[in-house]
């Protein structure tokens, strides 16, 4: 079997090294603290937005028990807001595209990363053609979930759900586009999918916050980006906003 993108990225960099993951908890079982760990990682944090009461929490210390993993650290909060780190290296999967400013996280992934980080972001191509119409993105174009047109959502959705009735809503409509949460899409809520992006926005927003583009990795049928990235230097405080 292929080897995971991101272990085989994390695999190379994490030995010996400090390491953190950034919203880590959603779905229980893609965390990627047990692989740091496995690769030899000396000292382990989970940093996730949601309170310490939230299930998810118990489930990842269960998971963290049964695999035998002790000692590592737990932050709850917003690394844009909280102080925190700074660590060697970090991974962060599935986060910038629930953001309402995705270039301010990255500057801020950056601002508490040493070395290296392994940045995972769903990716849609630049051009997608069904049965519901067309969508091109290329030039630097990307969607702003808020402002997308019914036509839009559903060329996404048949793109992205296909036959994966458990993505979708009520009405077939991919869920991202509805789960809203009670806030809607206030600045403050991070459920919704505030944006759609191509692989090559996602590259371009790290280089904006300052980041060395170190590797590309396209995944899941084109649905997924995987970056490896580093930190050539400080970070100008200026820029986070």
């Amino acid at each position: 079997m292929k080897q995971d993108s991101r272990d085989r990225m994390l695999e190379s960099i994490v030995r010996n090294k400090s390491f953190a993951e950034i919203g880590g908890l959603w779905g229980g079982e893609q965390e990627r603290l047990s692989v740091a760990h496995e690769f030899g990682a000396r000292e382990l944090t989970m940093i996730d937005i949601l309170p310490p009461v939230n299930q998810w929490w118990h489930v990842f210390e269960d998971r963290m028990k049964q695999k035998g993993i002790e000692g590592y650290q737990t932050l709850s909060g917003d690394i844009m807001t909280m102080p925190c780190g700074p660590y060697d290296i970090t991974h962060s999967s599935g986060v910038m595209y629930h953001l309402p400013n995705p270039v301010q996280y990255l500057s801020a992934l950056r601002a508490i990363t040493n070395e290296y980080c392994v940045m995972t972001s769903a990716s849609i191509p630049r051009r997608i053609e069904n049965k519901y119409g067309l969508l091109e993105l290329d030039g630097g174009k990307v969607l702003f979930v808020p402002g997308m047109s019914e036509e839009q959502k559903w060329i996404f959705t048949e793109f992205y759900v296909g036959d994966n009735e458990s993505f979708t809503d009520d009405d077939g409509m991919f869920i991202g586009f509805r789960n809203m949460g009670q806030d809607g899409f206030a600045t403050t809520n991070y459920v919704p999918w505030w944006w759609l992006l191509p692989g090559e926005a996602i590259v371009s927003m790290a280089r904006a916050a300052g980041w060395e583009v170190v590797e590309i990795s396209e995944n899941w049928g084109g649905k997924a980006h995987t970056i490896l990235l580093k930190n050539n230097g400080r970070v100008d405080t200026a820029t986070m906003g």
